[in-house]
């Protein structure tokens, strides 16, 4: 996952490309988040919802099926207990959760 734009009204950042690709845009000015999702080339309906609306963005770790491998996958938590999965590379979920929690204001 890639930090595309940021300033200190807007956050985005995306994943993926070609087949299936990820948009994650944050807007204080809006007052909106935005999710765009492509799965092997069909664009999903987009997913709005309000910045208030989201209470965290949680690092879940979990063990891999087939290798039992420790992974790890960055989740945004709404408000309503709902988690929805943003598609980050391992190596950099711990950096991507500490940039979105910061850019929000939330507590680590």
């Amino acid at each position: 996952m890639a930090i595309v734009e940021r300033n200190a009204n807007r956050l985005v950042v995306e994943a993926g490309g070609g087949l299936s690709a990820f948009s994650l845009a944050l807007d204080k000015q809006a007052g909106l988040a935005r999710i765009e999702r492509n799965m092997l080339m069909w664009k999903r309906r987009p997913l709005e919802m309000p910045l208030a609306d989201i209470k965290d963005f949680d690092v879940a770790t979990f063990k891999d099926a087939v290798s039992g491998a420790e992974l790890r996958k960055l989740l945004l938590r709404t408000q309503a207990d709902e988690a929805i999965e943003v598609p980050v590379e391992e190596k950099s979920v711990e950096e991507t959760a500490a940039a979105l929690r910061d850019f929000l204001g939330l507590a680590a």
